[in-house]
């Protein structure tokens, strides 16, 4: 399936009601990200595929060993699939004004999964020593996301950012 067929489906099944299940079925089929990919050995990059009022697709390029931000999803629901790589995600509850880890989650190749703000925040890891590419669908779009900084006893400040992409 490639990006435009995607995109089709997507926009099919969102146009009928939110159903978690049929997307992740949908994104269960492999995926041509038939587009050029922007790469920084930094960062992580955020590559815009398609955009509309109800949702955005994004491919995310991660460099080896580079961890992201413990952050949420602004209220977003985030689907997302592993394409090339793996991946750490490591999910987190916030109670008393600390963070406190509940899950890892290695993600392999093809995994699917989702988290939202109900769900927890949570950050992501390559851990590998080669580069890892996702793709990720967000419900709605979004351009804001809080970021967490932690202390040594897990107490918490945040941040409201905006986010970019590298394309």
């Amino acid at each position: 399936m490639n990006l435009k067929e995607l995109i089709t489906e997507t926009n099919n099944i969102l146009a009928n009601n939110f159903n978690l299940n049929k997307l992740k079925k949908l994104y269960s089929n492999d995926i041509d990200c038939d587009l050029e990919l922007n790469f920084d050995i930094n960062k992580y990059t955020r590559n815009l595929v398609y955009k509309n009022d109800i949702f955005q697709i994004v491919i995310m390029c991660w460099p080896s060993k580079f961890e992201s931000s413990i952050h949420n999803h602004n209220k977003s629901e985030c689907l997302y699939k592993i394409i090339k790589g793996s991946l750490e995600e490591k999910i987190y509850s916030m109670h008393n004004n600390k963070i406190k880890l509940v899950n890892k989650i290695k993600l392999n190749e093809g995994h699917i999964g989702n988290i939202n703000d109900d769900l927890g925040i949570h950050s992501v890891y390559n851990m590998l020593n080669t580069t890892c590419i996702s793709l990720h669908l967000y419900i709605p779009a979004y351009t804001q996301t809080e970021i967490f900084e932690i202390d040594d006893n897990m107490n918490y400040k945040s941040k409201l950012i905006d986010l970019f992409f590298d394309n």
